[in-house]
């Protein structure tokens, strides 16, 4: 089951309001595509810590910063920021040890966090057209 939002505002709405739990109980997949301004919601990844949410597609938004709760979705296996503006992973994106695929094409990355090489089970990372200037 994939839902997409149109707003920031719709995901606060309904993903961190208790009266629509029931909503996103079991919910797999995230598509958020063409509408973020610069930022999801500090809280955004704390709706997520049941363990259903594996794919989280955030392409082509303005995103600058990804928020470390999302750090919290242990069961995520995708995330895709391909085509955005973010200049930081966070610190803690080791957290996420069932990640097998960490799109960051066409972003404004310059340094990747230590944690980064706990990612064990990695199979495709493309960071591409960033400004990474070592690894």
């Amino acid at each position: 089951m994939a839902k997409v939002f149109e707003s920031p505002q719709d995901v606060v709405r309904v993903f961190l309001d208790q009266y629509d739990r029931e909503f996103y109980e079991g919910m797999e997949e995230i598509d958020i595509f063409f509408r973020m301004k610069t930022q999801l919601p500090v809280e955004f990844g704390y709706a997520f810590t049941n363990g259903y949410l594996k794919r989280l597609i955030l392409p082509r938004n303005k995103l600058k910063v990804i928020p470390d709760s999302i750090c919290c979705i242990s069961s995520l296996e995708k995330l895709n920021l391909f085509d955005n503006e973010v200049q930081n992973l966070p610190k803690e994106i080791g957290n996420l040890t069932n990640l097998k695929v960490l799109n960051c094409f066409a972003n404004e990355l310059q340094i990747l966090p230590a944690s980064f090489t706990n990612l064990c089970l990695l199979r495709k990372l493309n960071l591409s057209h960033n400004k990474l200037y070592s690894l």
